[in-house]
């Protein structure tokens, strides 16, 4: 197998890891590229791009966010497949000759990655706010409320209206409004992804609406439209 479709095959598994390891619902897309391959194309950035919502959303829920060790370590096999997009192939960057048989290489002590989530070290941690989840594939930042999650919180207090036909029927639940983040920091295209009743699901909007602008996503001074989804809990 060339070095390309190796390369991308080692990124899938890393990709079907922290997918399992999140709990997060992902099937790789089925490559019917014939010729030279790079390692990377748009579909497979796609799936990329998915998996970075997911795990934004997560920790937007207080959830628990992990990455792999293996994600971590793939750099030089990213930095790889990247160069081979350019044209400047690096033989030190580039062997992969460790990829014959086995995908991925077990761990020093003999265990196997798959479906194993150890205690948190440098390679497997939590991620933190405005971080994006998979380091070391695709160097991006995630659209983020100004101050972080904290501040977010605070506003959503400050500017709830309760609706009181819901207080009296006793609805309670958490709302998650899905929008795009647009380069300047707009929150444009709301829309209820998961309601819980009509009176909640407006309000929700309503205070989405009056979000100041985000801190946009993008690469380095660069932006880029972002779509995230804002949970928005209601409890008495």
């Amino acid at each position: 197998m060339e070095k390309g479709k190796k390369i991308c095959a080692v990124l899938k598994d890393i990709r079907q890891k922290i997918a399992d390891a999140n709990e997060i619902k992902y099937a790789p897309h089925e490559c019917h590229h014939e010729g030279p391959c790079a390692g990377t194309c748009p579909a497979c950035e796609a799936e990329v791009k998915y998996l970075e919502e997911q795990l934004n959303a997560r920790r937007l829920l207080g959830k628990a966010v992990m990455l792999t060790g293996i994600a971590v370590g793939m750099t030089p096999v990213t930095a790889c497949a990247q160069s081979k997009v350019t044209g400047h192939e690096t033989p030190d960057s580039c062997d992969v000759e460790m990829l014959e048989g086995d995908v991925l290489a077990p761990e020093p002590d003999g265990t196997d990655l798959v479906g194993k989530v150890p205690e948190p070290t440098d390679s497997i941690r939590p991620i933190e706010p405005g971080e994006r989840p998979l380091a070391g594939i695709v160097p991006m930042r995630v659209p983020m409320y100004p101050g972080g999650p904290e501040e977010m919180d605070k506003f959503i207090r400050s500017t709830m209206v309760y609706p009181k036909k819901a207080v009296k029927k006793g609805i309670q639940g958490t709302v998650i409004v899905g929008a795009q983040v647009e380069e300047d920091g707009r929150l444009t295209h709301l829309k209820v992804v998961r309601g819980v009743d009509p009176l909640l699901d407006k309000e929700a909007l309503r205070i989405v609406g009056k979000m100041p602008k985000w801190e946009p996503g993008g690469v380095g001074s660069h932006h880029s439209v972002e779509y995230t989804e804002i949970p928005i809990d209601f409890e008495f």
